[in-house]
């Protein structure tokens, strides 16, 4: 196998020339070009609410919490992109590399199920954003919230791409 180094990868108008088995490594060397020319910039706020009602007629009685803002797995097809816009970003590259860290979401969303009007429904963690992004490593949050969730027996979802979420035990 040859690994192409960023100063032998040319891009060429043939990609005919191009091997298929060559591909995964043209991407790998991209990957780490983009990384280092857009560097994640992490901006942390103490969010005023992180628990939020989802309304929609196809999910009643839906909740769900975000401890980030942004992704940085930047996946094309994501629906929140749009969402990065009400912090002044754009859409597209802010939205994988400007991550918003609510770093107190755990105390938010407690401070939120042990209102006594609260009715306990499902909370889904990462209805937004994925919750096991690169910045869950440092920052901790869904861990947090998890063993939150877990010692009140509260019923949580999550969605999530990343095996982070393998290691995480909140017994």
């Amino acid at each position: 196998m040859t690994i192409l180094t960023a100063g032998e990868l040319k891009l060429r108008r043939e990609t005919s020339s191009l091997k298929i088995n060559t591909l995964p490594i043209i991407l790998k060397v991209l990957t780490s070009l983009f990384s280092k020319i857009l560097p994640t910039q992490v901006y942390e706020e103490n969010a005023k609410k992180v628990v939020n009602k989802v309304d929609s007629p196809d999910l009643r009685n839906m909740y769900s919490v975000n401890p980030y803002q942004g992704c940085e797995h930047g996946c094309i097809y994501c629906y929140a992109r749009n969402t990065h816009e009400y912090y002044g970003f754009s859409a597209g590259l802010d939205f994988e590399s400007k991550i918003i860290v609510k770093k107190n979401a755990a105390e938010l969303l407690e401070k939120f199920i042990l209102n006594p009007k609260w009715q306990a429904v499902p909370i889904m963690i990462s209805g937004n954003t994925d919750c096991y992004q690169p910045q869950e490593r440092k920052y901790q949050i869904t861990r947090k919230m998890l063993k939150i969730m877990a010692n009140y027996r509260h019923p949580v979802s999550m969605i999530t791409k990343n095996g982070l979420v393998r290691v995480t035990s909140i017994c």
